[in-house]
């Protein structure tokens, strides 16, 4: 079966993830999980970041995230359970059956990729 592997630029998306990605460019994003739920999406990120407090407290202020939790972070990297509304995104994704494999990597606002 013939397979194509695609790159998304996710900055031209209003997808929260992309703007926090933005906004600690130094950082890296590493999507561990993402899974749709009842109310959004259930994910798990981990980030690489000298700036894990920070981080967390933004993305604790999303909008689009309805609760998240550190779950673990020790010197240079936290990992955060979070449930987010669902991006659109993810719906073009779904019906043309191209989900992202995880885990995938994001960092300086770019798309995360597997």
């Amino acid at each position: 079966m013939p397979r194509a592997h695609l790159k998304l630029n996710a900055t031209a998306t209003d997808v929260w993830l992309t703007d926090l990605s933005t906004d600690f460019p130094e950082a890296e994003f590493r999507i561990l999980s993402s899974h749709p739920v009842d109310n959004g999406m259930l994910g798990l990120l981990e980030i690489m970041t000298p700036n894990g407090d920070a981080i967390a407290r933004r993305i604790g202020d999303t909008p689009e995230v309805r609760s998240s939790e550190v779950v673990h972070s020790d010197e240079g990297m936290v990992q955060i359970q979070y449930v987010a509304a669902r991006p659109e995104l993810y719906e073009v994704l779904s019906e043309t059956a191209s989900l992202p494999r995880f885990p995938s990597f994001s960092g300086m606002g770019g798309c995360p990729s597997s």
